[in-house]
């Protein structure tokens, strides 16, 4: 399934024995520096059956040297966002990328098909909202089969902004990253984690010991002052089972689970049974009796034999409904205002929930 966006072109598809062969263009103009890698927009969505691995090739230009691209190949279930390519210029002059230039070819086969860690079914630990500078935590150690005797997950955790650690003095560092824990689980900072400069010291932590991720005040150990960088590595965040505890499996219908989350996004649910709800990234109004598309800046995983159906939020009382009934894994939703008036969507309200039923 393809959607597009106002300014992507559409892909030349073509019929290979092994496959689909599809010539992939740029839906924008840009710059890539002399042996430097930037990332393509396409403009493009595509959802990504099971079964079937997306391999980018480059596209041949004798006599000139072809842009590389470098993207991951599209086998996880989470690559049905959208459709960007990582590409390196090889020349030692920059390359200037026109809208409508042909920059890959994106080659489909049989293949493995990977799924994310949440299939085995356990309530884990998740992003659940991250502020608009913040850079998303990258879980290291996957929860897998051996959940119940090994269930700590580590997350790379990184500065939302830059901060100077006066000498052998201390500073609130910014990370902006909001998890969403279940009750069994708490999460710390490692100690352990000898790589930078300075240590890590817990600020409002809860009960269960779970620290205020939204920040973090840092100590700097050395006799000079410490520069921590935008975005750079502050360390490493440790979900582990609370002692005498132990992992909930789902006693009710599955749950829509985050696949990823973009900086500026949010979902919330008012406990853990019921589905997560999605927010806009920014106040959008409709006006009256209008559709609109709204981004979300969040794709879900949908556990294996259902399928994702977007359901009204209640608090609208049917005025505001969501027009992309069926979940197509893109980070936004159509909805309808049916009122006469016109409707101020915020990031703090949500405008649609995220449903299951059984794929039959």
């Amino acid at each position: 399934m393809i959607s597009k966006d106002e300014n992507a072109i559409t892909p030349i598809i073509e019929v290979k024995e092994d496959g689909y062969l599809w010539t992939i263009f740029a839906s924008a103009d840009m710059t890539i520096p002399r042996g430097k890698f930037r990332t393509c927009t396409t403009g493009l969505r595509v959802t990504i059956p099971k079964g079937i691995v997306g391999k980018w090739r480059t596209f041949p230009v004798p006599p000139a040297t072809p842009l590389i691209p470098i993207s991951r190949p599209l086998y996880k279930e989470d690559s049905g966002s959208s459709l960007r390519v990582e590409m390196q210029n090889p020349k030692l002059i920059p390359y200037r990328v026109i809208k409508g230039e042909i920059i890959a070819y994106l080659h489909f086969t049989k293949g493995e098909y990977e799924r994310t860690p949440q299939d085995h079914g356990q309530d884990i630990v998740s992003v659940c909202a991250l502020t608009p500078s913040a850079r998303k935590p990258e879980l290291n150690c996957l929860a897998g089969p051996g959940w119940n005797d090994h269930p700590n997950m580590y997350w790379d955790m990184y500065a939302a902004k830059e901060v100077t650690i006066p000498t052998h003095g201390e500073a609130i560092v910014p990370i902006g990253v909001t998890f969403d824990i279940p009750d069994f689980m708490c999460g710390t900072w490692d100690e352990r984690e000898r790589g930078n400069p300075w240590v890590k010291l817990d600020i409002n932590q809860d009960e269960r010991g779970n620290s205020d991720t939204q920040q973090v005040i840092v100590q700097n150990f050395k006799p000079y002052e410490v520069n921590i960088p935008k975005h750079t590595s502050i360390g490493i965040m440790i979900f582990r089972l609370q002692d005498g505890l132990t992992p909930i499996p789902y006693e009710f219908q599955p749950k829509a689970s985050i696949c990823s989350i973009e900086p500026g996004a949010k979902v919330s649910r008012e406990s853990r049974i019921d589905p997560w709800r999605i927010h806009p990234m920014e106040t959008t109004v409709i006006p009256p009796r209008c559709i609109q598309t709204v981004t979300t800046g969040i794709t879900f995983h949908i556990p294996p034999d259902y399928v994702g159906r977007w359901g009204p939020y209640p608090k609208y009382n049917g005025d505001l409904i969501p027009i992309t009934v069926n979940y197509v894994k893109d980070p936004e939703v159509t909805v309808e205002n049916r009122t006469g008036q016109p409707m101020v969507l915020t990031p703090e309200h949500p405008i649609a929930a995220m449903e299951l039923q059984p794929d039959l």
